[in-house]
């Protein structure tokens, strides 16, 4: 059954657990030393990596080296969240951090939203969601960049990312500034950004969120 864009947007804003929107998390530069850092003073990094993106205006995609991708295609990573579901996912890898330091930071409460058709449009897809091994037998090549790892088999060894309902675009994003919404993860990475944001990227974004706002 087709929906019309009037049916599409409804149906997306009579549900709280549905957005009409991708977000691309990210964090610190990997030259930054986040030893004894609190989750707040990271993110507070991480607005450092969210202006160089903007001035850039493109989302580079991580590898297998640099990331969590299958294959020999780079991706960037979405999350398909409304704004409770990503401050839940923050959450989560806020508590990982305290439970383990030392542990590979994946994200922070900064970022990039886009409309969900914009990136439809940009080749932007769901992920796959299955055993990596298995995926590979039934996709080519050129499609393992949207497999995710997936495994409930061993009680003691879980892999199961399905509360980020991610999706994934080959290669990088380009984008104008009138693309994005911001995402800021409290009011002191807001006073940072307004505070190093060219005027020009402020007057054209098509707008800020800070998550502490909403429930952090």
């Amino acid at each position: 059954m087709a929906y019309t864009i009037k049916q599409w947007r409804e149906r997306f804003n009579s549900r709280s657990d549905l957005s009409r929107m991708c977000t691309h998390l990210t964090k610190p530069n990997h030259s930054e030393d986040l030893t004894n850092q609190t989750f707040s003073q990271i993110n507070i990094k991480a607005v450092d990596t969210l202006l160089k993106i903007l001035q850039d205006k493109k989302l580079n995609g991580s590898t297998t080296s640099t990331g969590y991708i299958t294959g020999s295609t780079p991706a960037v990573c979405f999350q398909d969240a409304p704004l409770t579901g990503l401050i839940q996912n923050i959450r989560h890898e806020e508590e990982r951090r305290k439970n383990n330091p030392t542990e590979k930071l994946r994200y922070c409460g900064v970022g990039l939203a886009f409309m969900k058709q914009f990136i439809y449009k940009k080749n932007g897809r769901p992920v796959i969601y299955d055993d990596s091994t298995t995926a590979r037998k039934y996709l080519s090549p050129n499609e393992h960049w949207r497999i995710v790892d997936f495994s409930l088999s061993n009680d003691n060894n879980l892999t199961d990312w399905t509360h980020e309902r991610e999706w994934r675009l080959p290669n990088h994003l380009s984008f104008e500034y009138s693309h994005v919404h911001v995402i800021l993860y409290n009011p002191d990475c807001y006073k940072y950004f307004i505070d190093n944001c060219p005027k020009n990227v402020l007057e054209e974004i098509r707008g800020i969120t800070t998550l502490a706002v909403v429930a952090i």
